[in-house]
């Protein structure tokens, strides 16, 4: 609890491989956050044995099953209205969330209560599309496998949406391309084992003008926000639909807090046949110091 505000995080789940890491976080930060709701959003019966045993094993969690037949991210839609309390802060954890900076959540959670005028407030994500854009403006991230574009608000792109309700962004190397996501990776490990994890934080809130389609790996809100449409999303493209659509309804934008760093692992697209498995290896490692 944080100035008389429940902490709930919440994460669509679940995959074991992931969902051990990010739980040792959760474990972590168990001094902010009053709960863990799991959103039940698998057919892997092992995945979901998985998921029953954890919430067997601590009070903490509590389980929220699925109303629609999995259809990947396409089904969690309906989650979202269990996420309305007016008295709470929710903060979303994908369940391939597979690191948490030290105070991060407790950063995040504090900036959210001193700037209510936003929808979203997002830590700083690695291997989050425009995150990675503003890491290649830093010359932190390289371009060697393309530079991620912003398209003008006059370009007309329908495959990105259009001016308005559009990412904004030219996703093909930040979406799509498993070198650059291995890129980055490995530059917070190198980062992480030179102690130099700073370097990839910002220290000034980053606000997101216009109303872009910004990925939700990791987002705040407060329930009262939300109880104001009770959770009901009109689109089942969840992330579409909250950050450019119901967010420019409200007239809300979005930002990203100073002083938080997670780390997210893999976009669908960016999945290869070994889907990364030595770096996920790392993260494995880091997640027990």
């Amino acid at each position: 609890m944080k100035d008389q505000y429940k902490i709930v995080a919440v994460t669509p789940a679940g995959r074991k491989e992931y969902l051990e890491i990010l739980y040792k976080y959760i474990c972590k930060n168990k001094h902010i956050l009053d709960r863990w709701d799991i959103w039940v959003n698998t057919n892997n019966q092992s995945d979901i044995e998985y998921i029953n045993n954890l919430a067997e094993s601590d009070s903490f969690i509590n389980l929220i099953q699925a109303e629609l037949p999995y259809n990947a991210n396409l089904s969690i839609y309906p989650f979202w209205k269990h996420a309305v309390d007016e008295d709470t802060i929710y903060v979303r954890f994908d369940d391939d969330i597979v690191y948490i900076h030290d105070d991060t959540i407790e950063n995040l959670i504090d900036f959210r209560i001193k700037n209510k005028e936003y929808f979203f407030v997002y830590p700083y994500i690695i291997n989050n599309i425009h995150h990675s854009k503003d890491l290649q403006l830093k010359n932190i991230a390289t371009s060697a496998f393309g530079q991620i574009r912003s398209f003008s608000d006059l370009e007309q792109r329908p495959e990105y949406g259009g001016p308005e309700y559009g990412k904004g962004i030219d996703d093909h190397v930040a979406l799509r391309n498993s070198a650059f996501a291995r890129h980055l990776h490995e530059l917070f490990i190198e980062k992480y084992n030179s102690g130099m994890l700073s370097d990839l934080m910002t220290t000034d809130a980053i606000i997101w003008e216009r109303f872009p389609q910004v990925s939700i790996n990791c987002v705040s809100w407060f329930g009262s926000t939300f109880k104001t449409f009770n959770g009901i999303l009109e689109n089942a493209d969840e992330e579409r639909w909250l950050t450019t659509v119901k967010a420019k309804e409200m007239n809300m934008l979005c930002c990203t807090a100073p002083n938080t760093l997670v780390s997210h692992f893999l976009y669908g697209p960016q999945r290869s046949n070994d889907s990364m498995l030595d770096i996920l290896v790392k993260y494995k490692d880091i997640s027990y110091v």
